[in-house]
């Protein structure tokens, strides 16, 4: 493979991708549509900066081909994970144990307990190179139980950044000759620290030079991560009544996964579960870029879907990586604010900053008790749960159901908006009807 053309790289490795995300699997089933659909919205997020933010020449097509590949581990089949030959040591960063991680995590534990095998047994082979369980090596996935496709699919959500910097290397740009081996380097170290939860590694990012020109690596990884976290807060890419299909289906796991939670002890109100997204994203319409700032359009002003939107979707997923990339363009003299439109707010946009995700934070750790369900669901699931999960639970019952969580994200919700300080406090008590 010849990587001296950039753009004709770009178009192969989209290629490559495009295929992949939508020929197999879709593993990562608990975010709505990440799939190449993300990656094109991504795509055309950064076509609308590109203007804002000078890039080179080798960085705008570097950049391009890191936006197809950022979560490629999340769909490579893991039943050629073993061709790969990740090291167990590469899977965790400096100071990090993602394999310690999923060794407790409820749903891998249940998993493991069902084919008698421990995770290092199961996860690695004699080289100690990651694999799929050999238990399920025979079957289809069509044939795996709902804990086996649970715990395949966490293990693929955690590992995916380190997976994905090793696809890079082995199947999608190479090692070979010298200047794909430099480009694989940039490009898998992007896609590797994508997730990162502070700036530390990403500010020891040094530049190279690719195609002639400089590649200045801290920069891009800034916006990929900007990227990335705008489409998180974009529109969920489906008719309504596709996304009710899906919702359907993935509250069955759903419900499964905190059967298995409760089983093994640990109860379900450690964890938020995977429907949460499909519910909240449901009523994000899009974002839009302008010079100064970016904005997430929400259509409804409801309580219980503004407060998952804002307190969880947006806290949770896009205010950590906007916060880092935010920090980092500054020094680039770029700054652009966050701001969420909601339809019944008659004083403009609510401006997004720390003190307010900071809420959301206590909002994903608020526990629930089943008293606070109507009867029927407190008595089907007899446990506590997280108050985004219950949130989303409700929701997807309709009915009666959706009028409980309203009531219960304003209860909640106005809690927490008391211990605020800032301007848009009356803003926030006004959508949420506090007293």
């Amino acid at each position: 493979m010849s990587c001296r053309d950039l753009k004709e790289l770009f178009g192969r490795v989209r290629l490559n991708a495009i295929t992949l995300s939508s020929g197999n699997i879709n593993f990562f089933f608990h975010y709505p549509f990440h799939d190449f659909r993300h990656y094109q919205e991504m795509d055309q997020y950064f076509d609308k900066l590109r203007n804002l933010i000078k890039v080179s020449y080798a960085e705008y097509w570097l950049l391009k081909i890191a936006i197809y590949l950022h979560d490629i581990g999340m769909f490579l089949n893991p039943r050629n994970w073993h061709r790969l030959g990740v090291p167990k040591g590469a899977l965790s960063p400096p100071g990090e144990d993602l394999v310690g991680r999923l060794k407790e995590d409820t749903i891998v534990k249940s998993f493991l307990n069902s084919i008698g095998m421990s995770f290092d047994d199961a996860f690695f082979d004699e080289n100690s190179y990651l694999r799929l369980p050999p238990p399920l090596k025979e079957k289809t996935w069509d044939e795996f139980s709902l804990v086996e496709k649970l715990a395949v699919r966490t293990v693929m959500r955690v590992l995916h950044p380190q997976i994905g910097d090793w696809a890079v290397k082995r199947r999608f740009i190479g090692e070979h000759p010298l200047e794909c081996r430099k480009i694989s380097e940039v490009v898998g170290g992007l896609v590797r620290l994508h997730e990162d939860k502070s700036d530390v590694r990403i500010r020891n990012l040094g530049t190279w030079e690719v195609a002639g020109t400089v590649v200045d690596q801290k920069k891009l990884m800034a916006l990929l991560m900007l990227l990335d976290g705008l489409d998180c807060a974009g529109r969920s890419r489906a008719s309504p009544e596709a996304l009710d299909e899906i919702i359907e289906e993935v509250k069955i796991l759903e419900e499964k996964a905190i059967e298995i939670e409760v089983e093994r002890g640990g109860g379900a109100g450690k964890g938020c579960g995977h429907l949460l997204h499909w519910m909240f994203k449901k009523y994000i319409r899009e974002v839009r870029i302008s010079p100064s700032r970016f904005t997430v359009v929400a259509e409804t002003s409801n309580p219980s879907h503004l407060a998952g939107i804002l307190f969880f979707e947006i806290a949770e997923n896009v205010w950590p990586k906007y916060a880092i990339a935010s920090k980092l363009l500054d020094e680039y003299g770029h700054h652009f604010d966050l701001t969420v439109q909601v339809p019944s707010l008659m004083h403009g946009e609510l401006l997004v900053e720390e003190d307010l995700m900071e809420l959301g934070k206590e909002f994903s750790e608020t526990i629930v008790e089943a008293s606070e369900l109507p009867r029927e669901i407190g008595q089907k699931y007899e446990t506590e749960l997280k108050l985004p999960r219950a949130l989303a639970l409700l929701l997807s019952y309709g009915g009666s159901c959706s009028e409980y969580a309203e009531q219960l994200a304003k209860k909640h919700v106005c809690k927490l908006l008391a211990k605020l300080d800032n301007p848009q406090k009356s803003k926030l008590e006004e959508i949420f009807e506090c007293s």
